[in-house]
């Protein structure tokens, strides 16, 4: 699904796309939520359990033989006791309660449910959290996934019934040497601001100052007007001499933007903490980040260890701008064009021209396109640019001119009905040396993923080892073919892929055999064909790839730890260049910005370093937490790294896994027979539900239907083992559904259901509740065995 298929009126009464998302989500947590799905062929039998569970008259071979207790390769849902009113229970179909279940000696497949934390009414509740941890996961990324594919925030809020929030990252430097530009920075921050407020009333801003050596704090504003008065208020002063500490504020505040945030960079210097740059660029492609650059000056020191290169090739990487802008005025010019809305590289060339050298392009508008932008950077004063469509009609005039500066020119042509392809002419007039680049504004979606030639699993790290070989695959559901893939450095030569592998089920295509050579250069991928439409496209994709002489494998020794407990860390770091290394190792994590591991190793020439790191976790709260460990080189610079992210999962070793309790004492739905469901409305019947939580206690509880005693103040302060009752009316219409939320956000219902024969007599009125229970002797006699269990594990 793309933005194309669905009804721009989402949000304003069509609810259908939200429906069919509600189903999806649905049907992957109730999958991947099952116990069955962590438990296939994973326990073993008991004699000791067979026999205990026998003499009790428990269908043992039913329920708790434990390998193939549950539907080989299959799932299957539940099955409560009131759904006999639509028919008897299936054969093969799970029962609800486990052992104690009225059904539990029919010939089934096990009983899987998560109402309780003993075997005996729930066999398989020791991954109850395992698998509630894995729906939430799936959840989350199908969601992502769901976004990502639509590409518009704003359309995903409406969709989800939620107002979408856009995020807005602005770095200013305030060091001595922005002071002649301070002014002119500041002014075009604030209109930046005030343009963003004025788009969307959800846009959230974060805002980092740097200076030397201090640099930060991350600050949110959610008050456009706030944060114009605290940029206002800025001052150029101090620092010292150039570079200044642009990648340490970088850092933390990439660490804290959400995904897809737009950051805007202005200094006019280059950086300290070169060693940040692969952390910065890798968690920038993790979290699909642009970052921008826009340039007061362009001081540096000749013995720097970084250059502007560095800030151009992080912009490159992101799909970020890169901007010279030395006055007031080409600030306020670059204001109305640095704002992003889906716009996709189709041509990029970095070069150097001499006098009377040309370039010319073709680009082909494909149906996804409602824009193209052409831009020129550099010394371009004595050059020519022309653009024409496949008519000869020239489309870089005036009323196409977005930004003109003695640095950039740059057209946005709207595409219109104007006719493809289109020709893009460059003349040199004198020596140049540049960059031109060609976007579309496009929702065309495509991504790529490397994988290892020798073992066909994708490769670990952030960056692939430099002269492996890989299996490249492009996803693209926007489109019907790719007939062609282009793999090199930006902006130079790419080689041409023509023998093309394709799943067209998936829409995706592969090229095998890849090889990267320098580990000094930034990768991108182009690819050619036609979309669902039938239309010629080109895209250069905008993940890009950068080798690395380090390669990095890392896994958790537990990936499940409880709280209190020390996470350990398993690496290796294979060193694949020519020459001895010194490699920083480093453990950091999203939520504490200081390294909480750091080291250096020496490593020979193509030798492995083993080893393991004790990462202590001072987290007090169950939940997941991202992990990132870092492999830096020292000998050869920022360029030479990599880095992964594990997922840690903290539990609570006494999180409450137990849910409410409740039952119907008593009823008056009888009264309710002289009436059919077309005359109910006439009469009422009455209710009485006791229901109490002996762990975290009840927090709220929920009905739809009825009057009920329930006082507001009901449930404030601790309500552990406290026994409620309440009475309701409720008309003859409607049954009871009465729902029970502890503190640990555990659900119960129960209730009782009226049903009406054809001749309009109420036929019979079930008791509903979350588990299916049987006797009181049965329930004293599953204690008992677990007292035995007990006693058997202790002796």
């Amino acid at each position: 699904m793309n933005k194309k298929d669905i009804n721009p009126n989402i949000g304003n009464g069509d609810l259908g796309v939200s429906i069919n998302n509600g189903d999806a989500c649905t049907d992957c947590q109730s999958s991947l939520s099952d116990s069955q799905q962590q438990e296939l062929n994973n326990l073993k039998n008991s004699l000791f359990y067979s026999v205990m569970f026998k003499a009790l008259g428990y269908s043992f071979d039913n329920i708790f033989v434990c390998e193939n207790n549950v539907k080989v390769s299959e799932l299957t849902s539940g099955w409560y006791s009131t759904e006999k009113a639509w028919g008897s229970k299936p054969a093969g179909k799970c029962s609800h309660g486990g052992a104690s279940d009225n059904t539990s000696q029919l010939l089934v497949k096990g009983g899987i449910n998560k109402d309780s934390a003993t075997f005996v009414f729930s066999p398989h509740y020791n991954l109850h959290q395992a698998a509630a941890d894995l729906s939430v996961m799936a959840t989350i990324h199908y969601m992502e996934d769901f976004r990502e594919a639509i590409n518009d925030d704003d359309l995903f809020g409406r969709i989800i019934g939620t107002k979408f929030n856009e995020f807005i990252s602005i770095l200013i430097d305030t060091t001595g040497s922005m002071k002649d530009s301070i002014e002119a920075v500041k002014a075009y921050a604030e209109n930046m601001v005030t343009q963003e407020s004025n788009k969307s009333q959800n846009v959230m801003f974060y805002f980092t100052p740097f200076n030397d050596p201090e640099y930060g704090p991350v600050m949110l504003y959610k008050d456009a007007e706030k944060l114009k008065d605290y940029i206002g208020s800025l001052t150029a002063d101090g620092g010292g001499d150039t570079p200044e500490k642009c990648f340490a504020a970088l850092l933390e505040t990439i660490r804290v933007v959400p995904p897809q945030t737009n950051v805007y960079i202005f200094t006019d210097a280059s950086s300290k903490d070169t060693n940040l740059l692969s952390t910065i660029r890798d968690i920038s492609l993790q979290k699909k980040l642009h970052i921008n650059f826009m340039m007061s000056g362009e001081n540096i020191k000749d013995d720097s260890e970084s250059s502007m290169q560095d800030y151009k090739d992080l912009a490159m990487s992101t799909d970020g701008y890169y901007f010279l802008a030395t006055t007031g005025s080409s600030m306020n010019k670059t204001a109305k064009i640095m704002t992003y809305s889906n716009w996709q590289t189709i041509f990029l060339t970095s070069n150097s021209w001499s006098p009377g050298s040309n370039m010319t392009q073709l680009i082909y508008i494909d149906d996804q396109t409602e824009q193209i932008e052409v831009s020129v950077s550099g010394n371009y004063v004595n050059a020519f640019l022309s653009v024409k469509d496949s008519s000869g009609k020239e489309l870089a005039i005036n009323e196409t001119l977005a930004l003109s500066t003695n640095q950039v020119l740059l057209y946005r042509i709207p595409v219109g009905e104007r006719l493809t392809p289109w020709t893009i002419f460059f003349k040199s007039n004198s020596e140049i040396e540049g960059q031109i680049s060609i976007r579309a504004q496009s929702a065309l979606q495509a991504s790529q993923t490397l994988y290892d030639e020798s073992t066909l699993l994708p490769i670990s790290g952030t960056r692939p080892p430099v002269n492996s070989s890989f299996q490249l695959i492009i996803s693209c559901p926007d489109c019907s073919s790719v007939d062609k893939i282009q793999f090199g450095p930006c902006g130079g030569n790419l080689k041409t892929y023509t023998e093309i592998s394709t799943i067209p089920s998936l829409n995706w295509w592969s090229i095998s055999n890849l090889t990267m050579t320098s580990s000094n250069s930034i990768f991108c991928t182009m690819i050619s064909g036609k979309t669902t439409a039938g239309s010629k496209f080109e895209r250069i994709l905008s993940d890009k790839i950068q080798t690395s002489t380090l390669q990095l494998t890392a896994s958790l020794a537990r990936p499940v730890i409880n709280i209190g407990e020390d996470a350990e860390i398993n690496y290796q770091v294979n060193n694949l260049g020519n020459t001895q290394d010194t490699v920083q190792l480093s453990v950091t994590s999203p939520d504490n910005v200081t390294f909480i591991y750091n080291d250096t190793y020496p490593i020979d020439a193509n030798e492995v370093l083993n080893g393991s790191i004790t990462v202590k976790i001072n987290s007090k709260l169950p939940g997941n937490i991202d992990i990132e460990i870092n492999a830096q080189s020292i000998e050869l610079g920022s360029r030479q790294g990599n880095s992964l992210q594990l997922s840690l999962i903290v539990m609570d070793p006494n999180q409450d896994i137990t849910a409410p309790v409740c039952s119907v004492v008593s009823d008056t739905a009888s009264y309710c027979d002289e009436y059919s469901p077309t005359s109910c409305n006439s009469t009422n019947y009455n209710v009485v539900i006791s229901f109490e939580d002996a762990n975290s206690g009840v927090d709220h509880v929920s009905y739809p239907y009825g009057s009920w005693n329930i006082s507001k103040n009901m449930f404030t302060g601790n309500t552990s083992n406290v026994a409620y009752t309440v009475e309701g009316t409720i008309s003859c219409c409607y049954n009871t559904t009465f729902i029970i939320v502890d503190k640990s956000s555990l659900v119960t219902r129960c209730g009782v259901e009226v049903k009406f024969d054809n001749t309009g007599i109420t036929s019979s009125t079930d008791s509903i509740s979350s588990t299916d229970n049987s006797s009181g002797i049965k329930q004293t006699l599953s204690l008992l065995l677990l007292t035995v269990v007990f006693l058997s594990k202790v002796f």
